[in-house]
């Protein structure tokens, strides 16, 4: 039987189509590195507001603020100051980043067998029960990619949020739907029928937002 010899320039081809799809994959490596390298937080960001001070002054001006100090920053009339959670009562920004207004209170906090403490908390919710978080930034160790690419160590947004009602302390909140409808007392039943309805998760912020809304609309007028 005679054989089917390959067609001529069939080895070319399968060098060449190994070769284009090494430097696609090279190229999307490379192009996932700059997309780390550019991820940004709001943290790093100048945005316009204005801090009250202990003694009711208000600054208006340019605000950064860092978490994990407790600290802010106000650039106004040619300077820059630090302020601590000590030092203000609150501020609120227009965030650059996010396009959003946004407000932070100073509130004393006192983690487990601590004592009270000023801190930092970014207000989502106010009312008969106040939503509050804090934002932190955790660094996740990269891994190498193809070929000898290594992709770079990434910033990671870690929230956390806390529970405060009226007339108490704040509570670590740990995103559950049980410790959540805890707070809520005789409308705990009207909370979850209405979680049930719109499928509201405990574990999204922007549903749990809606949530505790929910919950503080049931008290306006009364």
């Amino acid at each position: 039987m005679k054989s089917i010899s390959k067609p001529k320039g069939t080895k070319w081809v399968t060098g060449f189509l190994r070769n284009k799809i090494f430097i696609l994959i090279v190229l999307g490596t490379v192009l996932f590195i700059g997309t780390v390298k550019a991820q940004r937080f709001s943290s790093e960001y100048w945005h316009d507001g204005t801090a009250i001070l202990l003694d009711g002054t208000k600054i208006p001006g340019k605000i950064k603020y860092d978490f994990q100090q407790d600290i802010i920053q106000v650039e106004a009339n040619g300077e820059i100051k630090p302020y601590t959670a000590q030092n203000f009562l609150y501020f609120e920004i227009q965030d650059a980043y996010l396009e959003r207004p946004r407000r932070f209170y100073s509130l004393p906090y006192n983690p487990v067998n601590g004592y009270d403490t000023p801190r930092m908390f970014e207000v989502l919710v106010e009312g008969k029960i106040n939503l509050l978080s804090r934002e932190e930034r955790e660094v996740s160790s990269g891994n190498y990619g193809f070929g000898v690419y290594r992709i770079p160590d990434q910033d990671d947004l870690i929230m956390s949020y806390y529970i405060l009602k009226e007339g108490s302390t704040i509570r670590d909140f740990r995103a559950k739907k049980a410790e959540l409808l805890n707070y809520m007392g005789a409308a705990k039943r009207t909370v979850e029928d209405k979680m049930k309805e719109e499928r509201w998760n405990v574990k999204d912020e922007d549903d749990l937002i809606r949530i505790v809304s929910f919950y503080n609309s049931l008290f306006i007028g009364k």
